[in-house]
Parts: structure tokens; sequence; C-alpha cells
């Protein structure tokens, strides 16, 4: 017998047997992979089957995002009109195709994003979020979520957003040279407020507190960055009569976010636009017009600081970094009718550049 002819010895025939079960093995795990993938995709679009008309993009949201700058859309306040609804409203069935057709590198959603009652059921809670992802789900660049008052009406519904929506509540997300710092106004016993009496306040919450260790960190790790502060409940520009709003609270967040060149601070809860420069002061924009029932700007009184203010629209605001600065660009249509919904340039502005404020 020639030793081409020499039966295999126990030793090799084993370790042919290991590669052939470990190709096995590589092959099952990738083909699991591949499943989860298509069913997580499934389960993210999954909704009601509420019935949403697509808008056509208008040419202005087509043609916003330019090579060598970067993007930041903001939207708020898309919640369904009536409590309990499991559809989404139908106003957000057309800003949403905006928002997609943006392309912006971020998106930052200033909270109210379904309308739950303090006795619904997970499950109801669930068809809700459910209907606004299968609307939301043409968006497909990254989110920044900020919570809202009707996302915590309850301890189920507080559950719920944490399980759907799954970030934080407050927290900060940075891509390159804008900052967002997201705040939460809603936290157990702070309902409106984030708890801030002054820096180094033994009162203050610890939101409050993590807040200004953020605000002494961006300054001294990146003193040439743009730094957005988001949050639902407004600082600027409290409605008369609010039983929520603290003046002295106001007055000493506006002081910090002087101080450390915050440069733009977005809210939502109103369902309106408006658009807040004080001089030395950062510009506060109420930005909740993606679809809940407008209100009236009657509601907040203007004041000599208001440089716009604009109700009974729907829509949202664009801003962009380039190489001259980071300017806004609202976007708003006004229907007159179920067919006319066409978004338009209603506000234009720059974003001074406040860092230099803290050094």
């Amino acid at each position: 017998m020639t030793k081409r002819d020499t039966p295999t010895d126990p030793t090799r025939a084993k370790r042919a047997m290991r590669r052939t079960w470990n190709s096995a093995v590589v092959v099952l795990v990738v083909l699991l992979l591949a499943a989860l993938v298509v069913l997580l995709a499934q389960c993210s679009s999954s909704g009601t089957g509420a019935s949403v008309s697509p808008t056509t993009p208008s040419t202005a949201a087509t043609a916003v995002a330019s090579s060598g700058s970067t993007t930041l859309l903001v939207w708020g306040d898309c919640r369904p009109w009536d409590t309990g609804a499991t559809a989404i409203s139908p106003a957000f069935a057309h800003v949403v195709p905006e928002i997609a057709a943006a392309h912006a590198d971020r998106n930052l959603a200033l909270g109210d994003y379904v309308h739950p009652g303090p006795g619904d059921s997970a499950d109801t809670l669930n068809a809700m979020y459910d209907a606004f992802f299968a609307a939301y789900d043409k968006v497909k660049t990254p989110t920044i979520w900020v919570v809202g008052n009707h996302e915590v009406v309850s301890d189920e519904a507080r559950a719920a957003y944490a399980k759907r929506i799954g970030v934080p509540d407050y927290y900060v997300a940075s891509d390159g040279p804008i900052h967002v710092i997201v705040l939460s106004t809603v936290e157990h016993g702070l309902y409106a407020h984030i708890g801030f009496y002054g820096e180094g306040d033994s009162r203050n919450s610890p939101q409050a507190d993590w807040l200004v260790t953020q605000l002494k960190d961006l300054a001294r790790s990146d003193p040439g960055g743009w730094v957005v502060v988001a949050e639902h409940h407004p600082i600027a520009d409290p409605y008369s009569g609010d039983p929520y709003h603290d003046s002295a609270e106001q007055k000493a967040t506006e002081a910090l976010f002087a101080e450390y060149g915050v440069d733009l601070v977005a809210n939502g809860d109103y369902h309106s636009y408006r658009r807040h420069e004080q001089p030395g002061n950062p510009i506060y924009l109420t930005q909740g017009t993606a679809g809940a029932p407008p209100y009236s700007v009657d509601r907040v009184p203007l004041d000599p600081y208001d440089a716009k203010a604009v109700s009974d629209v729907f829509g949202y605001t664009l801003l962009t970094l380039d190489k001259t600065g980071l300017h806004g660009v609202t976007y708003e249509a006004s229907p007159s009718s179920p067919s006319d919904w066409t978004f338009k340039a209603i506000d234009a502005f720059d974003v001074a550049d406040l860092t230099a404020r803290s050094q």
C-alpha cells in the first residue's frame, strides 16, 4: 500500500470534522443575524393601518442640504388632536414627508409625539407609537428625542416612552461642531421646570447640576463649537397666567445660558412658531408646528424681543452650519383647503456665535 493509499489517521479526521462543524456554525449565525435584521425592520415600520397620503416634497425641502455643510432639522408637537387617538394627526401626515425629504444630518424632535389619556393601557400606548413610527419611518436620518408632557401623563405612558423611544430624559448629542444638550422639563416633581436656582446652589436638582457641568465641559473642550439647548417647555415667552412658570428660574437659566455661550434654545409645547432675540442672549426658538392643533400667538403676548411670531401653520425649522456660520430657515404651510399643502420659507435668521462670551 502506498503512502497515498494509507487510511486517514484519527487526528486528521477529527480536525476535518471540526472544520466542517465550525463552517456550519458560521453559516447558521449569519442566517440568524439576517433573519433578525429583517424582523427588526418589520417591527420598526409596523403600525395600526393609519391611512396616510404622502405629500410631494417641496422644492425647498429637497434642496436644503448642500455639500460641505451640517444640517439640523427642528420640529415638535406632532401629537394627534384627540386624546387616546391611535392614528397620527392628519397634518403630521403632510409634515413628515417634508422632514424626510430634507435629508438633514440630524433631526431634533421637541416632544409630544402621542396623545394618551391617563388611563390608557399598555396595548393602547403601543398602538399609538406603532402609528407614529409607521409614519416617521420615512425619515432615514438620526433623530435626537426630547420628552414632552404628553409622553408622561401616567406611569404607563412614561414606561411606554422609555421603551419605544429608548433615550435618557436628559443627555448630550454631539455631531461635529454642533452640540445639542437635551433637557427634561417633566422630571418627577418638576413639571415645566428643570430645578435650577443658580450655579452651585444646593437646592439645584441633579439635572440642573448636570447641566452646569455639561456647559463647562463644552466651553473647555470645544470653545469654537455651537451649543443648542433643547427642551419641551419654554424658558422665554411663557404665556400669561401660566401656572407652571417660574420667573426666578427663567432669569437664572437665561443668565446661565448667556454666561456659557449657548447659541440657540429650542422648545416645543406651544403649537405655534416664535423666534425671540434679545441682545446678549441666545436665540429662543419655539417650534411646535408639526401637526398638533395650532395655538394662536395671542396666547403668548408679543414682547419687544420677539422677531417673528406665526400661528395656524404647520412645518419645521432647518439649521445649516457652513463656513459662514449657523443659519436658520423656517418652512411652514398654512392650508386653506385639504389639498393646499405648500410649504414656504416664512422666516430666515442667522445665529450669532456666543461662545466667546464665556471666555
